[in-house]
């Protein structure tokens, strides 16, 4: 039987040496196989997908206290000429959120979602196509279009790399 030991939190590095000491042939073995590892970090991939589905973002709504699942927010939106902030889900909802943007964009940024300017912090999910331009052009499952901030295009290409492989 095999484990699949998932860790998502630089805090537990001693916890994470003391496995490695311990179990480090079985582990360097594992890790030598090119073929391997590849097929694992596919896995690993397929399961942290999947897991963004069921973790949530508790925040204060127009309605009250809500809490929404990670994988159907396609984006939030800091409205300019309030002070609120709407939710756009995969069911085409729109919920309006009483929080500042930049409070949720340091929830969400490692659970893949970025920030692309002053406006909209997307879910990498819905990403459809990103367009090379200035300013850069980025298209949402959905059909919208939205800027990318000259200023954020190198992150953003970083990010967009790290986010595939």
């Amino acid at each position: 039987m095999y484990k699949i030991l998932m860790i998502d939190d630089t805090n537990c590095k001693p916890e994470l040496d003391n496995l490695l000491e311990k179990y480090s042939d079985d582990l360097l073995f594992l890790l030598s196989d090119e073929e391997a590892t590849s097929k694992l970090d596919a896995i690993l991939d397929n399961l942290q997908r999947i897991m963004k589905g069921y973790q949530q973002l508790t925040i204060r709504t127009t309605n009250g206290i809500e809490n929404f699942q990670l994988g159907k927010i396609i984006y939030l939106k800091e409205e300019k000429e309030s002070d609120v902030i709407s939710l756009k889900t995969d069911q085409d909802q729109l919920f309006l959120c009483r929080d500042l943007l930049d409070n949720i964009e340091k929830k969400l940024c490692n659970h893949g979602f970025f920030r692309l300017n002053q406006e909209f912090l997307i879910n990498m999910d819905f990403l459809a196509e990103y367009k090379k331009a200035e300013p850069g052009i980025v298209l949402l499952t959905t059909g919208e279009v939205l800027e990318l901030d000259i200023i954020k295009e190198k992150a953003f290409t970083e990010y967009l790399n790290q986010y595939q492989s």
